[in-house]
């Protein structure tokens, strides 16, 4: 059924795994994009405050969901932005091809 995964709600994360920012972060700093990296690792105190816990691996919930839940929200800001004419719609499009392929995924998740 269309938008059964975009309303989706998964538990609340547990703090088992791998602390995903600072995997994120080691790879970010290998390509030199240090300042990439200090955004990321914010985002991540800011989700530890909220959820109570650092993003990690292995967290009870479908990161490929979470993903795909988080870059519909990035295809509304990128809209905002083409409405408030401060894009020209590039981000917009390429978050649509980005949701495109990690629908797929969801859908047929051996793909």
């Amino acid at each position: 059924m269309a938008g059964e995964d975009a309303a989706k709600v998964q538990p609340m994360p547990t703090g088992d795994g791998v602390d995903v920012a600072v995997e994120a972060a080691k790879d970010l700093r290998a390509l030199g994009l240090d300042y990439i990296a200090e955004d990321t690792e914010a985002r991540i105190r800011l989700g530890e405050k909220k959820y109570g816990t650092r993003l990690k691996s292995h967290n009870g919930r479908d990161a490929m969901l979470d993903l795909y839940q988080e870059v519909l929200d990035g295809i509304n800001y990128a809209k905002q932005l083409v409405i408030e004419n401060k894009d020209d719609d590039t981000f917009f499009r390429c978050l649509v091809d980005l949701a495109c392929l990690i629908k797929v995924k969801l859908d047929h998740p051996a793909k």
